[in-house]
């Protein structure tokens, strides 16, 4: 599955107003990196890598001009995602 990451936090709450722009485009969660105590903030979940990367333009769009999609297999977090 794809996701789109935003950033990465050491805080997180999906419920936070910054998100609020974000959350027009897809449900944003967080996946914990226990190794940096960070969060990566992410939008939506995806099945292609297609439909991820025209969400992208979305969140680009509302404000998050470094975002990119990732690659997630079993809930875990494989990398940037490319074709």
């Amino acid at each position: 599955e794809y996701r789109i990451q935003i950033e990465a936090r050491r805080a997180f709450s999906a419920d936070h107003r910054r998100y609020n722009r974000a959350r027009e485009v897809g449900a944003v969660s967080s996946n914990y990196i226990e190794s940096k105590d960070l969060y990566r903030v992410l939008i939506g979940t995806y099945s292609s890598f297609a439909e991820a990367q025209a969400a992208l333009s979305e969140v680009k769009n509302a404000g998050w001009p470094d975002a990119f999609v990732a690659y997630f297999k079993d809930g875990k977090y494989k990398g940037l995602a490319v074709r």
